[in-house]
């Protein structure tokens, strides 16, 4: 019988041995060609998130409240819709369904409210340095999911308590 042949091996036919570099060649090209594109990728994550920390850092180092424009529209709100429903859980009788069930909503959307103002207020730049306006906008940064869930679930309780309110006034 015939020795085995390798690509290695004198008695290798040549247009095996060009195949066989031919298709190392071209994977080793594909496998730079992913590199590159990994490499590329992970570079824009990075500078995307370099700007959104520093763009955050600028705006809270210059705000007098050492808080962003977004959360103090965001304190603003909370804090009109903490009024709302403190009248609501002060002035309601319980007498019907609707009303018991109107204040047991105000009660709940009250805490939520307070849990995303502690929240905020814990957000905030606490001294006047580029430093802490950097770590404020880290820290607002990776709670940016929790404040946006407690906006949602306030944005819940204010419709729950719009449609009660309608169904009172019928």
């Amino acid at each position: 019988p015939p020795p085995p042949v390798f690509p290695s091996s004198p008695h290798a036919p040549p247009q095996k041995l060009e195949f066989l570099l031919s298709a190392a060649t071209k994977n080793r090209t594909n496998m730079e060609s992913l590199a590159a594109i990994g490499l590329a990728t992970n570079i824009l994550t990075f500078v995307d998130f370099s700007w959104k920390l520093l763009a955050g850092a600028r705006e809270l180092y210059q705000s007098p409240s050492g808080q962003t424009i977004e959360d103090g529209f965001i304190n603003k709100n909370i804090s009109d819709l903490q009024k709302v429903t403190k009248d609501l859980r002060t002035n309601m009788t319980g007498n019907s369904e609707h009303e018991r069930i109107m204040h047991g909503l105000a009660s709940q959307c009250a805490s939520l409210s307070g849990e995303l103002t502690d929240l905020l207020n814990g957000l905030r730049r606490k001294r006047v340095s580029r430093w802490s306006s950097v770590t404020s906008q880290l820290k607002r940064m990776r709670k940016k999911d929790q404040v946006t869930n407690l906006e949602r679930r306030i944005g819940e309780y204010r419709s729950q308590i719009l449609v009660r309110l309608t169904l009172m006034m019928r």
